[in-house]
């Protein structure tokens, strides 16, 4: 399972204490102390992670995705409007990977999937060998009009946290987790400002906006703090 939030720098994430519930997670389960995003803005890097390429803003890939080198898959994307790319208030197509490669179209109208909206976490939980689950613009570190959180940095923060809280929860209940059948990654896209286009791949880069928080959690993972350089790549 691997749920892509948005925009928070790991320095920012780290000691944040709005967000104490990813602050545990990051203590108590796998934290990646030097993870990178591949570049700016955001969708690139959704689809880096999904393929090993990144794309531009709103182009579709024709590379092979991993949705076509799993055994079953699910995309749950929170206030969707409808199956594999339904407009919705909150919902963001760029941040929907599954829905910009061709090759898995047909796949897309069936396991592409909205989620109801809920301050309290996901709606719908992971049924397939790989999920990847979108928390909308309410929950992903931002804010839209409509949004019952605050609008300021620590209320969408605390919004991230209060949602992912839920979430994770709700997956640690499944049978499949606590029989240590179920990975959840809890990563970022990218980090605070930037440059379009930057190379943050690079491990010379020293740009906070390339250097993110990715946390893994499982019935069997232990506590580690993990120099080693990553990247969605990885």
């Amino acid at each position: 399972v691997v749920i892509m939030e948005e925009n928070f720098s790991y320095d920012d994430t780290i000691g944040d204490v709005n967000a104490p519930y990813l602050n545990q997670l990051a203590s108590q389960c796998a934290l990646a102390t030097n993870f990178h995003n591949e570049t700016h803005p955001s969708q690139p890097n959704y689809m880096a992670a999904t393929s090993g390429f990144v794309t531009d803003v709103d182009q579709e890939s024709a590379n092979p995705s991993i949705y076509e080198q799993v055994s079953s898959w699910n995309d749950l994307e929170e206030s969707m409007g409808s199956n594999c790319g339904g407009k919705g208030a909150h919902y963001k197509h760029g941040h929907d990977p599954a829905f910009w490669y061709p090759a898995i179209a047909a796949d897309c109208t069936l396991f592409d999937l909205p989620m109801a909206e809920s301050d309290a976490g996901a709606t719908a939980l992971p049924t397939a060998a790989f999920t990847w689950l979108t928390p909308n613009q309410c929950h992903n570190h931002h804010w839209q009009n409509g949004c019952t959180g605050p609008s300021t940095p620590d209320g969408f923060t605390q919004s991230m946290d209060t949602w992912l809280s839920g979430t994770i929860q709700a997956i640690q209940a499944t049978p499949d987790y606590q029989a240590g059948q179920t990975l959840v990654l809890v990563t970022f896209d990218e980090g605070q400002g930037g440059t379009a286009g930057e190379d943050c791949a690079d491990p010379a880069n020293t740009d906070p906006s390339c250097h993110v928080v990715t946390v893994a959690i499982g019935a069997g993972v232990q506590p580690v703090a993990d120099p080693t350089f990553y990247t969605h790549y990885s």
